[in-house]
């Protein structure tokens, strides 16, 4: 399976986010030629100086989505709605803006050779402490973003006999440029790991450059109509997290452990907040629907059989590498 882009040109919608600029620049490094797709307002920070043609025309406008598709032989579409005010933002987000990417590259499926959509692990729903889920279980999403993103999914898969598509679904993601997991490093400096509730909640997780990573694979491999988890293959909870980062930010932090009852009160505040102020927190009455459950881990099995794909970076290393980068440019 190459990956060598050598005159293939490769768009990137949300391109001058946290993932979509860690591809970008596994792709020029590639030698794709490389075309990012921004709104008329977007920073451009992790794009300034780099070999990408910048396409500001966001996704509302069919028309010119389809101009910036031309001659184009991959697709990769990373935006959506993370975190909004209500189930209608993350339908508009995660689902309309999606379709409009799709009806764009219609008129050019002949040369396109696949279209990967990132979706979540949020799509397929909790696992528990004893099995981690698999792309054939049954998706169970808890929170709007979750709902939001299985029915991105699906749509996706109405198009599937008219355009070459695959679907990631990342777990938690980390790495530089993060602005989530960060908060979490920020804790630890501050003395502080936090626990949510009494449950020893396991996650998966996956650092930045192992996921572009997988994204090409999924671009460039043999497969399409298919959904993949990419993750590492250990799972962790967040008593190991906070070791690791303790030991190599050399912090002495202590353990909080936040009930649940404390957990929902505050993001209780966090949603009245939302509905005075329109800004939505962190900690909020969708994110507690998460936090609640037993674990989030999923298997990179499927991945590793049918595309060959494992990640390479593990936690330690990963965390050194972030933490070193947060330092560098004052983050931390």
């Amino acid at each position: 399976m190459s990956q060598t882009g050598q005159h293939k040109i490769a768009v990137v919608t949300g391109a001058n986010g946290f993932v979509g600029s860690h591809l970008v620049d596994l792709l020029i490094e590639k030698g794709y030629t490389v075309r990012a797709i921004i709104r008329s307002t977007s920073k451009t920070k992790w794009l300034d100086d780099k070999a990408v043609e910048l396409h500001r025309c966001g996704l509302l406008d069919i028309e010119a989505l389809s101009k910036a598709f031309t001659g184009a032989n991959y697709i990769f579409h990373i935006a959506g709605s993370v975190r909004v005010k209500d189930f209608d933002a993350y339908y508009r987000g995660n689902v309309m803006l999606t379709q409009k990417v799709l009806e764009a590259a219609l008129p050019h499926a002949s040369s396109i050779e696949k279209i990967v959509v990132t979706s979540s692990l949020a799509a397929g729903g909790p696992a528990t402490a004893t099995r981690m889920i698999k792309e054939e279980d049954e998706p169970k999403p808890v929170s709007w973003y979750g709902k939001s993103k299985l029915a991105q999914e699906q749509l996706c898969k109405s198009y599937f006999n008219k355009l070459p598509i695959n679907i990631a679904r990342p777990p938690v993601v980390y790495g530089p440029r993060d602005t989530e997991v960060y908060l979490f490093f920020q804790s630890v400096k501050r003395g502080l790991v936090p626990i949510a509730g009494y449950n020893n909640q396991h996650i998966s997780i996956v650092h930045v450059s192992d996921l572009v990573k997988g994204l090409l694979t999924l671009a460039t491999g043999n497969t399409k109509g298919q959904v993949y988890y990419l993750c590492n293959k250990e799972q962790y909870d967040w008593h190991i997290l906070g070791d690791t980062a303790k030991e190599v930010m050399a912090k002495k932090a202590l353990k909080v452990r936040i009930p649940i009852a404390l957990i929902k009160v505050i993001a209780a505040f966090g949603d009245l907040g939302t509905r005075l102020t329109g800004n939505v927190p962190t900690l909020n009455g969708q994110k507690v629907l998460e936090i609640i459950q037993e674990a989030w881990t999923c298997s990179p099995d499927k991945a590793k059989t049918e595309l060959d794909f494992e990640t390479e970076i593990d936690l330690r290393s990963g965390f050194e590498q972030t933490i070193e980068w947060y330092k560098k440019e004052g983050w931390l």
